[in-house]
C-alpha cells in the first residue's frame, strides 16, 4: 500500500515514520526543503519523552513539494494523510489534488474545525475521510519527533454513503493498527471533530498561555474547574449545530488525554515557542463564533481565544 503524508511536522512524522516501520510505502511531502532534505538524508526517528530511540526508520520518498509532478510514487498513493495546519489545508489540498487517482482517499488527521470542508472543494465527497488523534507528538527537529504518550485514533468517512467503508477507509485503519495506532471506525465523524475541538481548546491552549507540558493540567484543580468550563461551553455550542455532546463524558475524556500525554507538548505551544501561526481560530475561535451565531455565550472559549492571539502578536 502506498501512502502520502502530506506535511512533516509532528503529526505526520510520527505517522510517517511508524507506517513505514510497518512496512507501508510512505511519501512524505512539505513545503519545507528543510524538512524534507533531513528526513531524505537521515529517516525518521522517534524518540520516548526520555530521549530514548523508539525507532528510525527510511521512508519510501521524501518530496519537496515543488516536485510533486515528477513523482510517479506519489501520484500512485491509496490515500493522502493531511497533516498540515488547518489554515493550510486549502492550499495544501489544491496543489496535491491534480496528481491523485480518481479512486484515491483524501484524509484530514488535523486539528480544528473546517477542514472537510477545504478538502471537499477539490475532492469529491466519497473520496473524503475524516480522522483525529490523541497521540502525543512533538517535532525535536526535522525528522525527528518525540512520542509523547499514547492515544486513540478514529477515521470515518465524510459522505453519508457506509457502503464506503469496507473499500475505502477499512484498509488505511488496517495499516494504522498494524502500525501499533489504537484505531477505529466512526460513522460520525463530525461528531468526532467536536470531541476532538474540546480536547484542543482545553489542553492546547491551556499549555500555549501556560507554556507548559500537557502534565500541568493533572496538576490543578484550577485548571480542572477552567476545563469544566471550557468543554460545558462546547457541549453547547455543538448542540446548536445538532452534534450531541456528554458533558460529563467529555470532561472526563480532556483530563484522560492530558493525563495519558502528560510529557507532550501540546501543538499549539510548539507553535508559540517557535513564534509561528497557530491554530487557535479553528479551534476556540471556531467554538465562540459558532456559539455567539447562534445566539449563545462562549466565554470562556474567547477569553482562550483572546489570550492566544496576543500571545501570536507579542
Amino acid at each position: 500500500m502506498n501512502i502520502a503524508i502530506i506535511g512533516a511536522g509532528a503529526t505526520g512524522s510520527l505517522f510517517g515514520s511508524y507506517l513505514a516501520n510497518a512496512g507501508y510505502n510512505v511519501i512524505i511531502t512539505d513545503s519545507d526543503d528543510a524538512k524534507i532534505n533531513a528526513i531524505a538524508k537521515n529517516g525518521l526517528k522517534v524518540l520516548s519523552p526520555s530521549g530514548e530511540e523508539i525507532l528510525h526508520t527510511f521512508i519510501y520518498e521524501a518530496l519537496p513539494a515543488a516536485k510533486m509532478e515528477s513523482s510517479e510514487k506519489f501520484k500512485n498513493c491509496n490515500y493522502y494523510i493531511f497533516c498540515v495546519k488547518s489554515f493550510s489545508t486549502a492550499n495544501a489540498a489544491e496543489s496535491v489534488c491534480k496528481f491523485v487517482k480518481a479512486d484515491s482517499i483524501a484524509v484530514t488527521l488535523q486539528n480544528g474545525a473546517g477542514n472537510i470542508e477545504a478538502l471537499s472543494a477539490f475532492f469529491k465527497q466519497e473520496n473524503i475521510a475524516a480522522g483525529t488523534t490523541t497521540e502525543g507528538a512533538t517535532l525535536l527537529e526535522p525528522g525527528i519527533v518525540i512520542h509523547g504518550g499514547k492515544g486513540k485514533t478514529a477515521i470515518g468517512m465524510a459522505g453519508s454513503d457506509k457502503g464506503c467503508y469496507t473499500a475505502g477507509i477499512a484498509p488505511l485503519i488496517t495499516a494504522f493498527e498494524k502500525a501499533g495506532f489504537k484505531t477505529s471506525y466512526t460513522d460520525n465523524p463530525k461528531k468526532m471533530i467536536w470531541e476532538k475541538l474540546a480536547v484542543n481548546t482545553s489542553i492546547n491552549s491551556i499549555t500555549a498561555i501556560l507554556k507548559e507540558s500537557n502534565g500541568i493540567i493533572d496538576k490543578s484543580s484550577y485548571l480542572k474547574s477552567l476545563i469544566k468550563i471550557i468543554t460545558d461551553e462546547v457541549c453547547l455550542a455543538a448542540k446548536t449545530v445538532s452534534i450531541k455532546l456528554d458533558p460529563a463524558e467529555t470532561y472526563n475524556t480532556v483530563l484522560e488525554v492530558a493525563k495519558n500525554t502528560k510529557a507532550n507538548k501540546s501543538s499549539m505551544l510548539q507553535d508559540i515557542l517557535a513564534g509561528k501561526k497557530t491554530e487557535i481560530e479553528n479551534i476556540s475561535g471556531f467554538i465562540s463564533k459558532t456559539a455567539k451565531d447562534n445566539g449563545i455565550r462562549a466565554k470562556g472559549n474567547l477569553a482562550l481565544f483572546l489570550l492566544v492571539k496576543a500571545l501570536e502578536n507579542k
